[in-house]
């Protein structure tokens, strides 16, 4: 009990040292510990990293992970993002930012600045295999599934995926503004592959099948 209470707030101090100017990981931190129950993941895929908020957790955490991160860092026009978005393609702004936050850990980081759909594509040629995939990427409800369609031959069997923003947007899965409608598709699609793991603000799930060639 001590020795998490130390962690936690080792892990609070180091985090308060790095350029972050929004928080939208922190109140997920428990999902991925439920994860590390099943597994201590070696390989993780991030799509959508933004600050590196989130990519720093995993590289800070899990102490023998490497991440490949994949983001475009020009923002987006999502609800919280807009007021980065004017200077952001002009200056690099976030792209530096992010740089920053993860310059100590140039061995175990692969960056792919990108769009999801490119690198996601790239990864499958070079048939590239995680045991954690983060999704984190654009939230409208096609382009999300689409990034869980070309992620998931990239997992392992037994890996997991999290897919954050679960609840967001829209509660109507038709509307083009809910992740939520694109996570049901997905379970459509694979539902004989995957089993849930946990579902709150985010949703999770284990490879429990590999996919037929």
């Amino acid at each position: 009990m001590l020795k998490n209470i130390y962690n936690n707030i080792s892990i609070i101090i180091y985090m308060n040292k790095k350029e972050f100017t929004s928080d939208w990981f922190s109140h997920n931190i428990e999902n991925f510990k439920t994860v590390e129950k099943i597994l201590i993941p070696k390989t993780i895929l991030e799509i959508g990293s933004y600050e590196g908020r989130s990519t720093v957790w995993f590289l800070d955490y899990f102490k023998k992970c490497s991440v490949t991160a994949i983001d475009t860092w020009k923002g987006s026009e999502e609800v919280g993002h807009e007021y980065i978005k004017e200077d952001i393609e002009k200056k690099d702004i976030l792209w530096n930012r992010f740089l920053r936050n993860v310059a100590e850990y140039p061995d175990r980081i692969a960056i792919m600045r990108n769009t999801s759909r490119n690198a996601l594509k790239q990864l499958g040629l070079e048939n590239k295999k995680y045991q954690l995939i983060y999704v984190d990427g654009d939230h409208h409800r096609l382009n999300c599934l689409e990034d869980l369609v070309l992620s998931f031959p990239l997992l392992e069997l037994g890996g997991i995926v999290v897919i954050d923003d679960y609840l967001w947007g829209s509660a109507k899965e038709e509307d083009p503004n809910c992740v939520r409608g694109a996570v049901h598709m997905f379970e459509r699609i694979y539902g004989e592959y995957i089993e849930p793991i946990f579902i709150n603000y985010q949703a999770c799930y284990r490879k429990i099948k590999e996919l037929r060639n």
